[in-house]
């Protein structure tokens, strides 16, 4: 049996008793083989489908000898094994506390390495060992020793011993293929294969002897991972395809003899200082900024045809053109925006997905001589919060509801094309609205050199105006 609502095997609720005995359970479904244990006491219990997807082992306090897990799956709840053995490069996730009084196993290999997520694993005496994993939110607990070799922290991991993968240099080679296929990857410029996909440790090159001939494709076929991705000796115009992200922790270089159909996102996630991220005018698509104390500074113009997210580090876009549907950072993270004479064009018209919407705790705006232009209709939104901003200007005559939100913002210049409504108090050097438009005003806002003639006012209130040079 397969499936999430008709478990394979099934005791629980209330006057049942399980004597196990030295009995032998295999549960062989894929994609959903599920064993509800309860809190009884069983022998040994075999998940055997490698193709598996979400093996689900749902336990209050039972007890096992042995368990595995061929392919994917979840451990539920608290259990006690004598020995646990996880798929060799596959993904569990924990929840609860996993007493393990034997063995416990999770390994990967270089080329497919192991997910483990959440969780405790626990063992009173001993070591523990385990090698190529992805490490995420898992908690070891007890006497025992727990090593972690040729293991990627993704961070939230207590009580570890984590030794990373070396840094390496990795060259593609052979042509087109899928990331994940550790032979078209190799430790030299048009070198042997290395038997090894990238690491967040890995540089990563496309160069002359990557491809040797035109029309071929690099897919990112699962989420991958990188530290610095580097296109620019790359030749016979290969293209980077693939729907699944791409977790940059370095810069990126991308190239003029190169095609982006990829659609994935790149998420960037280093935590050092000093990135930079170089396109050469290809369009990117959605882009997040998410490492902690990192930072990436702009080489040319920017453009996604999605979306730009900063939720930690700083990005520093140097001066360049940064055009995009929207650009948010909210939340708590310490991030820092660096504006400088940068001009921002954002297309994105809703009143519940603003153009532009910088607010929360521990977050700064550098806006220098910055111009930040939305373009949307009917429904360009802009949350200004508390900041200093410099040029902002809503640049489409037929928007009905452009909205300025700010919480005593200051500005140097601030146009409206369109009707629209100023939400908040805020401060300006000039204020500019739209010729015999109507605007909605909220609260006091303060404008000096404003060159307006006002025909109707009543605050509070829409009134019409005409401008004037």
């Amino acid at each position: 049996m397969s499936s999430w609502s008709t478990y394979a095997l099934e005791s629980g609720r209330s006057n049942v008793t399980v004597n196990a005995g030295t009995s032998t359970i295999n549960l062989s479904g894929s994609q959903y083989p599920y064993f509800q244990a309860s809190n009884f006491i069983y022998y040994n219990v075999n998940f055997t489908n490698q193709t598996a997807t979400q093996a689900n082992l749902i336990s209050n306090n039972a007890v096992f000898n042995n368990v595995t897990m061929a392919g994917d799956g979840n451990l539920s709840g608290s259990s006690t094994f004598n020995n646990l053995t996880l798929g060799t490069g596959k993904v569990t996730n924990l929840s609860g506390t996993q007493t393990v009084n034997g063995i416990f196993t999770c390994n990967g290999t270089c080329d497919i390495p192991a997910t483990l997520n959440n969780g405790t694993i626990s063992k009173t005496s001993g070591t523990v060992t385990i090698n190529y994993v992805r490490l995420q939110n898992v908690t070891a607990v007890g006497g025992a020793t727990f090593t972690a070799n040729n293991t990627t922290d993704f961070g939230g991991n207590n009580g570890w011993d984590i030794n990373t993968p070396a840094t390496q240099n990795l060259y593609w080679i052979g042509n087109g293929g899928n990331w994940t296929d550790a032979s078209h990857w190799s430790l030299s410029s048009g070198g042997p294969a290395s038997g090894c996909i990238p690491s967040p440790y890995d540089n990563v090159f496309f160069d002359v002897n990557s491809f040797t001939s035109g029309g071929q494709t690099i897919t990112i076929n699962q989420t991958a991972y990188c530290k610095s991705m580097n296109w620019t000796g790359v030749t016979n115009t290969p293209t980077l395809a693939g729907n699944n992200s791409l977790n940059i922790h370095g810069s990126l270089a991308l190239s003029t003899a190169m095609n982006l159909t990829f659609n994935g996102g790149f998420i960037f996630k280093s935590n050092d200082t000093g990135n930079t991220i170089h396109t050469f005018g290809k369009s990117m698509p959605y882009i997040a900024f998410e490492g902690t104390g990192g930072e990436w500074i702009l080489q040319d113009d920017l453009t996604s045809s999605s979306v730009i997210n900063l939720t930690a580090g700083t990005l520093n876009t140097n001066n360049v053109t940064v055009t995009a549907q929207y650009l948010h950072s909210t939340g708590s993270n310490i991030r820092s925006l660096i504006l400088g004479a940068s001009v921002f064009n954002l297309n994105m018209s809703s009143w519940s997905t603003y153009a532009w919407r910088v607010e929360g705790s521990n977050v700064t705006v550098n806006a220098g001589t910055s111009t930040i232009n939305l373009s949307g209709s009917p429904y360009p939104y802009f949350q200004a919060s508390n900041f200093v901003y410099y040029n902002v200007n809503f640049t489409n005559q037929t928007a009905t509801q452009a909205n300025l939100i700010s919480n005593n913002a200051v500005f140097n210049n601030v146009t409206m094309a369109g009707d629209g409504n100023l939400s908040g108090s805020s401060t300006f050097n000039n204020l500019t609205l739209g010729t015999f438009i109507h605007e909605w005003w909220s609260d006091n806002n303060n404008q000096s050199n404003c060159i307006l003639q006002v025909n109707e006012l009543e605050w509070g209130k829409q009134f019409t105006y005409t401008s004037r040079k």
